[in-house]
C-alpha cells in the first residue's frame, strides 16, 4: 500500500545526499539528479524500517521510475525495482520535446524562446523570418537577418543546405505548429547543437527549430540531404594491361550526376587518356606482323583512349564531411593508334577500334563547403576491344581485352536544386 510522509533521499556513490523529498498521499516522490552517475535510494518512516537500495546508474537526460518497498519487520527485501527508463523529452529532437519545452518556457532555457501557432508572435507574422523578429533579444543588431548566421532545424532534423534553410524561413507562419529560437548553440538543447558544414566557421550563430503542423497533409518537405546534382572534373592516371596494351597514361575525366535517392545518384562521364607504348610491345607487335606498312611511334604517346560511360554512385554517411563513395560503371570505349609510315607515302596514319566494358570505383569525398567537394578514388575496368582492321592478319588478331587500374583525383561542384 502507498506510504505517505516517508522521507526519501537520493544518495551518491560517495555517501553524500544529492536530493530529498517527502512522499505524497499516493506514496509518490520526485528527485532531481543534477548529473549522471551511480546512486542509491534511502527511504525512512517512523512506522517502517529504513532501507537503502543497491546502486543504480542514471544517464544524462534520463528519467528513471522506481518502486521502493519499506518492510515492517526485519525481513530482507529487494528495496528497489526499476520499472521504466526514458530520455527526458525536454532534451530530445521530437515534437514531444517541443511541447515539453513550451510548458517549461523560462525554466532553464537560457535565452531560448518557444512559441506556438496560437501565440501572438505566430499570429502576427507572415513567415518564419517575421516570427524571429519577435523572438530576437534586444541590442543584438538584427544579426538573425544576416545570411548564413542561423542554424536551422526542420521537424527535429538539421538542415544541411543554406538554400533549403532559406526556403523554410520564407514559409508562411500558418504552416508551423511552433518555432523555437536560441541565441547560440550553448543555450539550445543538446540535440540542437550540431553545426552544418556551410556554417562551420561561424559556430556562434543562433539556432532556430521549425515545427510543421501536426497532421499536415500538404506537400512533403524537400530532401534535406546535401544536393547531389554535381559536375565533376578529375585528373586521371590510368595503367592498362593486356595484349598490345600501352603503359601508364594521364588524362582528364568530366562527369555529371543527378540524385535518384537520398544517397544514390546516376551520372554520365567522358574520359580521355594518352599513353606511351613500351619497347617490348612495339617489338612484339612488329615481329608478329612481319614487315607491316606502319610502325608504332614510342615518343609521342601514340595511343589515345576515349571512354564514354554511365555510372551509379552510392554515397555513404552522406551528411558527414568525409564520406565513402562506391560506384559501378558501364562504358563504351575507342582506342586510337597513331602509326608512322614504314614505306613511302603518307608519313603517318591513325587507326582505331571500338570496345565496351564494366568497372568499379571506391573512394572518399571530402566536403569543404556546401557546394564544393574534393574526391580521391581508385578503380578497375575490364575493356574488350575489336581488332584494328588495318593490322589484321590470318595468323594474328589485334582484338584484345584490357584491364585498367586507375587513380582519380578531382573536384566536384553541387549545382543545387
Amino acid at each position: 500500500r502507498a506510504i505517505e510522509g516517508a522521507q526519501v533521499a537520493l544518495v551518491a556513490d560517495d555517501g553524500g545526499t544529492v536530493a530529498e523529498a517527502i512522499t505524497g498521499r499516493e506514496g509518490t516522490f520526485q528527485l532531481l539528479a543534477r548529473q549522471s552517475g551511480e546512486y542509491r535510494i534511502r527511504a525512512s518512516h517512523l512506522a517502517f524500517l529504513t532501507v537503502t537500495s543497491q546502486l543504480f546508474r542514471i544517464e544524462p537526460g534520463e528519467e528513471v521510475v522506481v518502486d521502493v518497498s519499506l518492510p515492517t519487520t526485519p525481513i530482507p527485501l529487494e528495496p528497489l525495482t526499476i520499472t521504466a527508463r526514458r530520455v527526458d523529452p525536454r532534451l530530445g529532437p521530437a515534437i514531444e520535446g517541443f511541447y515539453a519545452r513550451q510548458k517549461m518556457a523560462g525554466e532553464g532555457l537560457g535565452f531560448g524562446r518557444v512559441v506556438r501557432r496560437i501565440d501572438p508572435e505566430m499570429l502576427n507574422a507572415s513567415n518564419a523570418r517575421d516570427v524571429l523578429l519577435w523572438l530576437e533579444p534586444p541590442n543584438r543588431g538584427g544579426i538573425i537577418t544576416q545570411a548564413g548566421c542561423l542554424v536551422v532545424y526542420w521537424d527535429g532534423r538539421l538542415v544541411l543546405s543554406q538554400d533549403i534553410a532559406d526556403q523554410w524561413l520564407d514559409t508562411p507562419a500558418s504552416f508551423f505548429e511552433g518555432v523555437e529560437y536560441y541565441r547560440n548553440p550553448a543555450d539550445a538543447p543538446a540535440s540542437f547543437r550540431e553545426i552544418p558544414l556551410y556554417l562551420a566557421d561561424r559556430v556562434f550563430c543562433s539556432v532556430v527549430a521549425l515545427w510543421p503542423k501536426t497532421g499536415y497533409f500538404g506537400e512533403l518537405p524537400v530532401d534535406l540531404s546535401p544536393p547531389q546534382e554535381r559536375a565533376n572534373a578529375a585528373l586521371y592516371l590510368y595503367d592498362l594491361s593486356g595484349k598490345m596494351a600501352p603503359g601508364i597514361g594521364v588524362g582528364l575525366e568530366v562527369a555529371g550526376h543527378v540524385p535518384v535517392h537520398r544517397n544514390v545518384a546516376l551520372g554520365v562521364y567522358l574520359r580521355r587518356t594518352s599513353h606511351h607504348v613500351s619497347a617490348d610491345v612495339v617489338d612484339g607487335t612488329m615481329e608478329v606482323l612481319e614487315d607491316p606498312a606502319f610502325l608504332l611511334d614510342q615518343g609521342r604517346r601514340p595511343i589515345a583512349l576515349w571512354v564514354l560511360g554511365s555510372e551509379a554512385r552510392l554515397t555513404l554517411r552522406e551528411a558527414e564531411r568525409v564520406r565513402p563513395v562506391v560506384a559501378g560503371r558501364f562504358q563504351v570505349a575507342r582506342r586510337a593508334l597513331t602509326l608512322v609510315s614504314n614505306r613511302s607515302g603518307n608519313p603517318e596514319d591513325r587507326l582505331s577500334s571500338l570496345g565496351w566494358g564494366v568497372g568499379v570505383t571506391v573512394g572518399v569525398e571530402a566536403r569543404f563547403a556546401e557546394r564544393i567537394a574534393v574526391q580521391l578514388a581508385v578503380g578497375h575496368d575490364r575493356l574488350r576491344f575489336d581488332p584494328y582492321q588495318e593490322l589484321e592478319r590470318p595468323w594474328y588478331t589485334t582484338g584484345a581485352t584490357w584491364g585498367g587500374t586507375s587513380l582519380r583525383f578531382g573536384v566536384g561542384y553541387a549545382l543545387g536544386r
